[in-house]
């Protein structure tokens, strides 16, 4: 039976099932739509208590940094929870896995599916968790009105601005009518191979400035226990926009430690380019950048700095064949 969208949704959001979307094939099955929850947070929450709530996810750790949750954080926080209580058909949920978009909208009173101490490797504390959950209105589906299989390869760019981040939820503010006219078949799924590539490339690209922003914003000028390197950024972005392009050019879309080719598709995150000091002391510069995979990235920060080069020259062999 075919599924169609109910309504007009207002609003299109990205949600990962249970950490490294684990429950996405109970959800599929039992046709839910699932987030886990604070026990305690969820009890200060559910009896009118909000700003109890509030006050208790000050007291928990990101499971990311090790540090106590900012008040911006559980003011958001706070705002996902309601957006699964109060979940309707103007909301459009959609799931990414592999390359599979699945989309579905809920509806109905919220229940409790159990409880369960949080299912993350690297924990920083014991914390127990509700497993909150919405009936969907009629399942979760990853086809097109047409019955053609959405796939994020055959996508349009401007779906990346959540599917990139790849956040636990979050609002697709650019994407979002697309998708709407995607799975509607109001606009062909695919694209010409070569202006979808200068589309990736172009995406690609703006993401690294953003985020070479982003972190110099944030790691100047703070007063910390720790030192804070400086990463002043010394290029505005039409010159950050000629170089990274040169750069890949010229590396032929590969990584700069480890020679793996980049996905500019945002599918496999782990290929994704990323911007990478080379001195990490010094400023993002010409001549002290580096265009590298998001893993070989994170990998760098892990490792002392006299195992850097005998790490990534094993790799780069190996890469070879």
């Amino acid at each position: 039976m075919k599924q169609e969208i109910v309504g007009t949704p207002q609003k299109v959001m990205g949600i990962k099932l249970g950490y490294s979307n684990k429950r996405l094939p109970e959800c599929l099955q039992e046709n839910i739509l699932s987030y886990g929850v604070n026990k305690k947070t969820y009890d200060f929450y559910i009896s009118g208590d909000k700003e109890s709530a509030r006050k208790h996810y000050l007291t928990l750790k990101s499971g990311v940094s090790g540090e106590l949750i900012s008040p911006a954080v559980a003011t958001r926080r706070l705002n996902i929870l309601e957006s699964i209580i109060f979940a309707n058909p103007d909301t459009l949920w959609i799931n990414l896995s592999g390359d599979t978009l699945y989309w579905g909208q809920a509806q109905g009173e919220h229940f409790i599916v159990d409880e369960y101490i949080e299912d993350n490797p690297n924990p920083i504390e014991v914390r127990g968790h509700y497993l909150l959950a919405k009936k969907m209105v009629t399942g979760w589906s990853n086809l097109t009105y047409q019955g053609y299989p959405i796939r994020l390869s055959e996508a349009h760019p401007q779906l990346f601005d959540w599917v990139n981040i790849q956040q636990t939820i979050g609002e697709l503010h650019k994407g979002g009518d697309y998708l709407l006219k995607y799975i509607r078949g109001d606009i062909k799924p695919a694209h010409s191979e070569s202006i979808r590539h200068k589309s990736l490339l172009d995406a690609s690209i703006d993401r690294m400035i953003d985020s070479a922003y982003q972190v110099a914003k944030y790691s100047n000028g703070q007063q910390k226990i720790v030192v804070v390197k400086n990463k002043d950024n010394k290029h505005d972005r039409d010159e950050w926009r000629a170089l990274l392009a040169e750069m890949l050019e010229k590396k032929g879309a590969r990584c700069a430690l480890t020679n793996r080719e980049f996905d500019f598709s945002g599918v496999d995150r782990f290929l994704m380019p990323s911007l990478d000091r080379i001195d990490s002391n010094g400023h993002y510069e010409k001549g002290n950048v580096q265009i590298v995979t998001w893993a070989a990235n994170r990998a760098k920060g892990a490792l002392r700095n006299e195992r850097c080069d005998e790490y990534f020259a094993a790799l780069q062999i190996a890469s070879q064949g």
